[in-house]
């Protein structure tokens, strides 16, 4: 298992797990699960008030701010494999894992 965490203070953890290993050069994921947190949506705390602002129904008018900030197709439950593949392969190529 590898932990990583992100900024100097320890807000975001990630956790991976490493399944099997292959002669493949560079990682690969095949599943997760939820979105990453908006870009500066400003740490835990912020994105916890984030996601109830948004997940009230009917949304009132800075739960309509704040997903249209975040891009008004974010779903925190959706999982983009591509995008992590994007990532581990940048992570990879800059020699990071």
């Amino acid at each position: 298992m590898i932990s990583a965490t992100t900024g100097s203070i320890a807000l975001w953890s990630s956790v991976l797990s490493l399944l099997t290993e292959t002669s493949a050069a560079t990682p690969m994921c095949r599943r997760g699960r939820g979105a990453c947190p908006p870009e500066d949506v400003g740490g835990a705390a912020a994105y916890m008030d984030f996601m109830e602002q948004i997940s009230q129904r009917p949304l009132n008018e800075e739960g309509r701010r704040l997903l249209e900030w975040a891009g008004e197709d974010f779903d925190p439950a959706r999982f983009d494999r591509h995008a992590a593949n994007a990532a581990l392969l940048r992570m990879a190529w800059n020699r990071w894992v």
